[in-house]
C-alpha cells in the first residue's frame, strides 16, 4: 500500500512544502525513513510508533518506508511527526486518502500521542497558501499564528486521535478565526513613553529626525548617559505598522522560534538590545539550521 501526504518546513523565514509519502510491503518488519534528514527526523521512528499505540492504533508487523520528498534539501525539525503517522494510518487503510487532499499536516507527537507546537509556523502556512492547499492541521498552540492567513482554513487539535476523529468525520475540529486586537498603545503595551526623558533636547531632536526619515544612529557616551534610555522609547514614537509590516515581522519571530505559546500576529514594533560581546551568528543569524539574528529580529523596529 502506498500513501502520500503533505507537510512543511521553514528554512531561515521561508517554508518550503514537502511530500511525506508512505509504503507498507510484506517481509521482515521494518521502519525507515529517507529523504536528506537529519537525526531529529531520523529518531522520530520510534516517537511516532508509540504515539499511534498509546492513541490505539496499532500497525501491523510489516516493512514501513517513509519518503520525505523531494530529496533535494535537508529535512530538519519535528513536525513530520503528524504528517507521517497520518499517512501510515492511509497505509494500513484506516484513513481514505481522500480526506487528505488539499490538506498539510504539521506538529510533533508526544509519547502519549498529544501534539506539541513547532516553530515556523507562519512561513510554512504562507508557502502553502501559495501552492493552493486549503486546508491545515496542527497543534493546537501554533492555532493563533497560523490563523492569521484568511485563505487557508485552520484546524488546531491537542491530540492525534483528534485530528483521526475529524478526518473520519466522527468529531468535527473547530476551525481557529484570527482574533483582531486594539493597536498596542491603546492596550498599554509602550510603557516607556518618550515624554518620559527630562532634559537631552539634542538627543531628542536627532532621533526625532531619524525616526521621521528612516536613519540609521549612533549614539556615544559614558555609562548613565542616557543613550539606552533613549533608544528604549524609539518605538513609542514610530508610526503603527500595518498589517503587512506585522505579517513579516510574526514572520520572523516565527522562524527564530520566539512567539509565545498561543501567540498570534504580533503588532507592538521589536525593540531588540544585543550585548556588545555578541557573536557574529546571533547579531547577522545563520547556523547548521539557518535561523534570524538580531539583525533580523529588529525588522522595522529597533
Amino acid at each position: 500500500m502506498f500513501c502520500k501526504v503533505y507537510s512543511a518546513l521553514c528554512t531561515g523565514i521561508q517554508g518550503k512544502i514537502v511530500r511525506v509519502e508512505a509504503d507498507m510491503s510484506n517481509g521482515l518488519p521494518s521502519f525507515q525513513i529517507v529523504g536528506e534528514i537529519s537525526a531529529q527526523v531520523r529518531e522520530s521512528g520510534a516517537r511516532i510508533r508509540t504515539a499511534m499505540k498509546n492513541s490505539g492504533y496499532l500497525l501491523p508487523p510489516k516493512r514501513y518506508l517513509i519518503n520525505l520528498a523531494p530529496a533535494n534539501f535537508r529535512k530538519s525539525g519535528t513536525g513530520f511527526d503528524l504528517p507521517v503517522a497520518v499517512a501510515l494510518l492511509s497505509c494500513i487503510e484506516h484513513i481514505s486518502p481522500e480526506f487528505l487532499e488539499n490538506s498539510i499536516f504539521i506538529g510533533e507527537l508526544a509519547l502519549n500521542g498529544l501534539l506539541v507546537p513547532v516553530r515556523g509556523i507562519l512561513p510554512m502556512l504562507s508557502q502553502a497558501v501559495e501552492e493552493g492547499f486549503s486546508n491545515c492541521f496542527l497543534p493546537v498552540e501554533n492555532a493563533a499564528e497560523a490563523a492569521i492567513l484568511s485563505e487557508i482554513h485552520v484546524f488546531g487539535a491537542a491530540s492525534f486521535s483528534e485530528v483521526v476523529a475529524h478526518l473520519l468525520g466522527e468529531e468535527s475540529l473547530r476551525r481557529t478565526e484570527m482574533k483582531w486586537e486594539p493597536d498596542a498603545r491603546a492596550r498599554g503595551e509602550y510603557p516607556l513613553d518618550f515624554g518620559d526623558i527630562r532634559g537631552q533636547e539634542a538627543v531628542k531632536r536627532c532621533v526625532q529626525i531619524g525616526v521621521a526619515g528612516h536613519h540609521p544612529m549612533l549614539m556615544i557616551g559614558p555609562p548613565g548617559s542616557g543613550k539606552t534610555m533613549v533608544a528604549e522609547r524609539i518605538p513609542y514614537i514610530l508610526p503603527e505598522m500595518d498589517f503587512e509590516e506585522q505579517v513579516t515581522v510574526t514572520k520572523i519571530y516565527s522562524a527564530a522560534g520566539r512567539l509565545k505559546p498561543g501567540g498570534g500576529l504580533m503588532i507592538k514594533r521589536p525593540f531588540r538590545r544585543p550585548h556588545h560581546s555578541v557573536s557574529d551568528k546571533a547579531l547577522i543569524g545563520g547556523g547548521a539550521v539557518p535561523v534570524p539574528g538580531e539583525i533580523s529580529l529588529a525588522h522595522e523596529g529597533v
